[in-house]
């Protein structure tokens, strides 16, 4: 059962009764135990997206804990947004399984995360996180790259709002040249400028290319990914 990926409270569940007795797995205590359900009403199905279990919502709570605490200053998003489903998460999520039940799985979850953070630093797991959500559906209070679309003239331009996969990596790439640039001695300013303008000649290489502009990306905020514009 641990290798089917069940939690231990499942694991009881499952083993609790005897040889004689019965115990009923309803769909309510599925999702509670972390276990998707599928319920069909005559022709009716509800899914497991449409009706998430406890897990799935406690990732939620702690994805979103994590873009308000670590990643604001990296992706400069709305934050009412990120807010407003933070507390979805958990006002939705809590009641499925219970205050004790619903703290554990969160915790379990958030030392994962924080673990993952002082290995591999913030900003990578902010973009993975904003992503995470983004691959949901779910808000991430992003709606486009650092500049206004609306003023986009170029074909890298265009080709970044219309993908919004980029969006976040543009707005990270562009928080931490300009923390950059604020904290380091005045006389290097130059140095860092020339580089800037360097990297974006051979992104905007890429023309309308997503998958260039991806690659450009990728490899210029893994060259940072020690800095953390929040301290």
């Amino acid at each position: 059962m641990t290798h089917l990926g069940l939690r231990i409270e499942a694991i009881r569940f499952f083993t609790i009764a005897g040889p004689n007795d019965f115990l009923l797995l309803t769909p309510e205590r599925a999702r509670a135990l972390g276990i998707d359900v599928f319920l069909q009403d005559g022709m009716d199905v509800t899914t497991p997206d449409q009706a998430p279990t406890v897990d799935v919502y406690a990732d939620r709570f702690v994805s979103y804990g994590v873009l308000r605490s670590r990643c604001a200053g990296f992706f400069k998003m709305d934050p009412g947004v990120v807010e407003r489903a933070h507390m979805e998460a958990i006002e939705t999520g809590q009641p499925i399984a219970g205050n004790e039940t619903w703290i554990n799985i969160w915790m379990t979850m958030f030392e994962s995360a924080k673990a993952d953070m002082n290995t591999r630093g913030s900003l990578l797991v902010c973009i993975e996180t904003e992503a995470h959500l983004r691959r949901q559906g779910l808000p991430t209070g992003i709606d486009g790259p650092s500049y206004e679309c609306s003023k986009a003239s170029t074909p890298t331009e265009f080709a970044m709002c219309a993908d919004e996969k980029l969006w976040a990596k543009d707005r990270a790439m562009n928080s931490i040249y300009f923390w950059i640039r604020d904290n380091i001695e005045p006389s290097t300013r130059k140095g860092i400028l020339a580089a800037q303008r360097a990297w974006l000649a051979e992104r905007n290489s890429c023309g309308g290319d997503a998958s260039c502009l991806h690659d450009v990306y990728d490899r210029r905020l893994r060259m940072f990914k020690d800095i953390d514009v929040s301290s």
